[in-house]
């Protein structure tokens, strides 16, 4: 069953539809909502509240237009606020990295795999230094893969603001992974 099927359902009251919406982006969401906050267990906790505002809120949605990017905002201004509330700089733990451990690799010679550790462990210090708001521009560019305009669409932001917070992100990132390799 499609997304708007179950929308159509859950605004019709029947709540398997929204049974259907958590089948559907539930993984992603968590994804996501890890990749901002740091935490795996916060992350269950957004995207789970997430799904409660769906079924709060769904008479407030627009069925001509994407549920996706709606309901990844509410999980990504949730995820912020989260952040917010703990500590400006919340640590990204090491549970983090397990997302990735098991992308296969053809050649995982010893000193492919120190190399390739020692890169995520240089990637996850420099995405702990960013704010909340640069880490999720670099989230929905690179683990989302949107392009600036929707990722301007889904933070209802405008267009220069989603780039500048990219290049912004971007040139930060660079410069502490500059300093951490040397």
């Amino acid at each position: 069953m499609d997304e708007k099927k179950a929308i159509a359902m859950l605004k019709s009251g029947d709540i398997s539809g929204l049974r259907i919406l958590v089948e559907l982006f539930q993984v992603k969401a968590v994804q996501i909502a890890t990749l901002i906050t740091g935490d795996p267990e916060d992350a269950k906790d957004i995207v789970q509240n997430g799904f409660i505002k769906v079924y709060e809120k769904i008479h407030q949605f627009d069925l001509n237009r994407p549920f996706q990017p709606w309901f990844f905002r509410i999980v990504t201004n949730d995820s912020i606020k989260v952040i917010n509330r703990k500590n400006r700089n919340t640590s990204i733990d090491n549970d983090f990295e397990s997302y990735y451990e098991n992308s296969p690799d053809l050649d995982p010679l010893p000193e492919k795999i120190v190399e390739i550790n020692q890169t995520k462990q240089y990637v996850w210090y420099a995405l702990n230094q960013l704010s909340p708001k640069q880490r999720t521009v670099i989230v929905y560019r690179y683990f989302l893969e949107l392009k600036e305009f929707e990722i301007a669409k889904v933070l209802r932001i405008p267009l220069g603001t989603a780039k500048w917070r990219l290049h912004r992100a971007r040139s930060h990132l660079e410069k502490l992974l500059s300093e951490v390799s040397t």
